[in-house]
């Protein structure tokens, strides 16, 4: 349409059966499968932007910001493990001379786990960021 001016947002929505239980530090193979889906679709339709929350939790189950903030440090490691997993799958179907559709991933975390009270342990925010440098070599 003439009126989009160039843009356009898109939803991707990642439905699972319900009654998933208490939230797991695991990433089940469903949501891995489901992941890689929608990153593909991206590349598909050269979608260049997509956000994504870090913790890939259901919205309508457990609050991100009440779980334990060792269980969101797994989690987020998790999650992270299968986003390197579906974009190094994506990355194996390109051509070589074919540039991906995806250009930029947004990860969210909720503001709560932006810092940790405990010295010791880093942040979430810090453990996340040396994980993209060091899997990634990117940032």
């Amino acid at each position: 349409h003439s009126n989009l001016g160039g843009s356009v947002q898109a939803a991707f929505h990642l439905v699972t059966s319900g009654g998933e239980g208490p939230v797991k530090d695991e990433v089940p193979p469903l949501i891995h499968r489901g992941l890689l889906q929608i990153l593909r679709s991206c590349h598909e339709t050269r979608v260049e932007e997509v956000t994504l929350p870090l913790l890939l939790l259901d919205v309508s189950g457990a609050s991100e910001s009440s779980l334990p903030y060792s269980q969101v440090q797994r989690r987020s490691e998790n999650v992270l493990r299968a986003l390197k997993g579906a974009l190094t799958d994506l990355a194996d179907e390109l051509l070589p001379s074919e540039p991906p559709g995806l250009q930029v991933l947004n990860l969210v975390l909720p503001g709560s786990y932006a810092q940790n009270n405990n010295s010791n342990m880093p942040s979430v925010v810090e453990t996340t960021k040396l994980f993209i440098q060091n899997s990634f070599q990117c940032v």
